[in-house]
Order: C-alpha cells, then structure tokens, then sequence
C-alpha cells in the first residue's frame, strides 16, 4: 500500500493499515503521545481524523525528499472515522488482490 497522506503538515504516505492503526512513512520526526489530523484520500473518499503517534522510527538516512532521513511512524486514529476507514481500505485492498 502506498496511499498519500497528510499529516497535520507534513506529506508522507500510507504504508499500512489495521485494526489497530497505520503505519507511515514522511520527513521529519513526529513527537511521540502527539497529537496531529491525518487525511489522505481512498477508494474516492477523503477521510480526515485526528491520531495519535505510538512510536516514530528512523528508516533510511538520506532516502527522504533532498537528502532528508525517512522515518517511519505508528499511528492510532481516533473518532468515529475509523471504522468507516477500515472497511473502505480493507476493500480496495481486496479488490487488488483480485
């Protein structure tokens, strides 16, 4: 999966998603507990909710928009958006594997 995302102002893309939240990869590190909005669009919906980061990671030095560190970060969304979240990824995920 490979879905741009927003997250609050940074750009970065949605690399997984479950049950229990995402993963994404962007420049930058995000501060661990925050807070931020994410929204990216799927199966053409726009879907916004505000998330929690659960950890921030370094993935690569140098492999980032002009040089800059790639990190990767897990994300817990919260509100109401999720579950509606989670069944329309889920299905666009199962259409591709068709």
């Amino acid at each position: 999966m490979s879905i741009p995302v927003r997250l609050g102002r940074k750009e970065g893309l949605l690399v997984e998603i479950d049950e229990a939240g995402a993963r994404v990869r962007h420049t930058g590190a995000l501060k661990l507990g925050g807070e931020l909005q994410v929204s990216f669009t799927a199966a053409g919906e726009v879907f916004v909710a505000p998330s929690r980061v659960l950890a921030c990671r370094v993935v690569g030095l140098g492999l980032g928009d002009g040089g800059s560190t790639l990190f990767e970060s897990r994300l817990r969304f919260e509100g109401e958006a999720w579950e509606r979240l989670l069944g329309v990824v889920g299905a666009r995920a199962q259409a591709a594997r068709v």
